[in-house]
């Protein structure tokens, strides 16, 4: 699902068949292009049991398989019907998030934040039933507003996601810092009021799931982009037409792996490396000969 082998990070064969005979299995942290709180986590899981009969049956995987956005969103209670218009957005969101091609780890936070959200109201209903006709009152008109406030975002995230490109090209590549921002947007407004006083059950920080979005979409544009667009062009490493352009792929491909193993390159500057990435892939999409100026900002 990720794309890459299992302990792909480890270029020993021993060490490899160490890891499974102690059992170990692959982790999240090495495949950040499956966002953990994707449910096709546990399923992978069970998958990787030590002892075959542990495994789950074809016909248990393809049950799960079928249902994997269901898991994401589901509920520790059932949707009332005040909740329930806004319950089958939530639901239809998370459908289309599992064809996403880029800010996955952002779209999943902000799928599990809605979900603890929808959770909230109905124990907020739950609690109101215990108490007197003030305090039932002040509940109602609570779930009121953030059931009024959630639509709205659910709404405006069903817009997003719909309009999102679903394969790499010059679209894609042109939209993405709008993307990734829109998204940052709406995640903060759901933890701003109404939607504050509401705990919830992911709080790893936003630059996070940031930082894997970009590691993924700056490995993808370096891929595709420009290494495959190069060798479609008939180049190679050895036959580049300039020292910046070996320059620029030897930087790129350095900073896709100093991305994805360390935070140490700031939000800035690794946006401004995406850029250059960006802007490289396009006018070799676009099939336009890449200005040398181009070339020796990104080798800078």
């Amino acid at each position: 699902m990720s794309g890459k082998p299992p302990f792909y990070l480890i270029k020993s064969a021993i060490a490899i068949i160490r890891k499974i005979l102690k059992r170990e299995t692959p982790s999240e942290g090495d495949h950040h292009e499956i966002p953990k709180d994707d449910p096709l986590w546990n399923l992978m899981r069970k998958c990787w049991a030590y002892m075959p009969l542990d495994r789950p049956p074809i016909t248990e995987i393809a049950a799960e398989s079928a249902d994997l956005p269901g898991n994401l969103v589901k509920l520790s209670g059932n949707p009332t019907p005040l909740i329930e218009p806004v319950y089958n957005l939530l639901v239809a969101n998370a459908n289309l998030i599992r064809g996403l091609m880029r800010n996955k780890h952002q779209a999943y936070h902000i799928i599990t934040r809605a979900r603890d959200i929808v959770n909230y109201i109905i124990k907020l209903a739950d609690a109101a039933a215990e108490e007197t006709a003030d305090d039932q009152m002040i509940a109602w008109e609570r779930s009121y507003q953030m059931i009024n406030s959630l639509e709205i975002v659910m709404l405006e995230l069903a817009g997003i996601f719909l309009e999102e490109p679903r394969s790499f090209g010059v679209i894609a590549l042109e939209s993405w810092q709008k993307g990734r921002s829109t998204l940052l947007t709406i995640r903060d407004e759901l933890y701003s009021p109404p939607f504050h006083v509401c705990q919830s059950t992911n709080d790893e920080d936003a630059n996070q799931d940031a930082l894997y979005d970009d590691c993924a979409w700056l490995a993808l544009t370096v891929g595709e982009g420009i290494e495959q667009q190069l060798d479609e062009r008939q180049k190679d490493y050895d036959s580049l037409s300039s020292d910046s352009e070996r320059v620029v792929l030897e930087r790129l491909r350095y900073l896709v792996s100093e991305v994805k193993m360390n935070n140490q390159l700031k939000i800035q500057d690794r946006e401004s490396v995406i850029q250059v990435a960006n802007s490289l892939a396009t006018s070799l999409a676009q099939g336009q000969d890449v200005p040398g100026s181009l070339w020796q900002s990104a080798a800078s």
